[in-house]
């Protein structure tokens, strides 16, 4: 292994090992690689060695490597790697202007019970997009790696999320340019999707939300009255400061960071096989805007939005009721 040391921190050297040859073929083919596609790469090449061990005892001791960001930081220490930058939402408020509405929202909010209250928000996905830093290989010099296309994707679809302050998910929904996305065709969207000439929430896109999917949504759940608090986006209908709501309090932060963690780990396992998954798809004449990770592209809508559900299924009930 290039450049190793021998230490206490390196008890898997045999896992590290793939990992570095993982990260040296990654390079090769232009993928970027930061901190959490190192954590991929580790968990890939864990379940290889598990696999291939041929005793109990290897498979047990393979099976305790959990990939953890405190071994991300002592691999990259331990083997000298280098990131470089390739070129090629809540703001700050004033505390004391909005103690005053904050009172009035949380006097409010205390005359429903938790599952009557939700919280709304919409936030933007570059759902192609990957990294501008990457580790390199030992073989690369920093003055003369160059980017790749996918550092600079500007694909981009507004995600509709709300919640209630229980832990309960209304269902996702995306907002998009296309008006039928043509990779929908392939097995249906699993989300309900608007479009919008700029992929933007408008007061048109807002209403179709609200009668399509929250409204169906709560009367699903309950027959009470809810309360649902918004930030002051013009095409909502009232004024709601950042700092009061859930989801831009980390909601919306962790969905996105699980988001792109799948997004990773599904671009780790397909590295090697996607020129070749392209191949057929071109000889197949899948047509474009069909072209997905199963053709070995980019992700597409389609794509984007069963990822989106995955990542949405992790953000547990608990972190939305902190």
């Amino acid at each position: 292994m290039p450049g190793a040391k021998s230490t206490k921190g390196a008890e898997f050297a045999k896992v590290e090992q793939v990992v570095m040859e993982m990260l040296v073929q990654a390079r090769a083919l232009r993928m970027l690689v930061k901190r959490d596609a190192i954590q991929a790469f580790g968990r890939k090449a864990r379940r290889a060695l598990e696999n291939a061990a041929p005793t109990d005892t290897e498979r047990v001791q393979y099976s305790g490597f959990n990939a953890s960001e405190g071994w991300v930081k002592k691999f990259v220490k331990r083997n000298n790697l280098h990131s470089r930058t390739l070129h090629g939402e809540a703001g700050s408020v004033d505390d004391e202007a909005i103690a005053d509405r904050l009172r009035v929202i949380r006097e409010t909010c205390a005359q429903y019970t938790p599952e009557c209250v939700y919280n709304a928000d919409e936030t933007g996905l570059c759902y192609r997009i990957m990294p501008k830093a990457t580790y390199l290989a030992p073989s690369e010099l920093r003055k003369t790696v160059r980017g790749v296309k996918g550092m600079r994707a500007k694909d981009r679809v507004t995600a509709y999320m709300a919640t209630s302050a229980s832990g309960r998910k209304v269902p996702l929904s995306f907002i998009g340019t296309a008006k039928e996305p043509r990779c929908f065709k392939i097995r249906g969207s699993p989300i309900k999707y608007f479009s919008q000439k700029n992929a933007w929430s408008d007061a048109r896109v807002f209403k179709l939300w609200w009668s399509q999917v929250f409204l169906p949504h709560v009367r699903s759940v309950t027959s009470e009255k809810v309360l649902l608090i918004m930030d002051n986006h013009s095409s909502h209908a009232d004024l709601v400061d950042p700092k009061e709501q859930p989801m831009d309090a980390g909601i919306l932060a962790a969905w996105r960071v699980r988001y792109r963690t799948k997004l990773l780990g599904i671009r780790v396992d397909t590295m090697t096989s996607a020129a070749q998954l392209r191949e057929q798809a071109k000889e197949g004449k899948v047509i474009r805007g069909c072209m997905g990770f199963a053709e070995g592209a980019q992700p597409h809508i389609l794509d984007a939005a069963e990822l989106g559900l995955e990542a949405l299924k992790e953000v547990l009930p608990d972190t939305i009721k902190r």
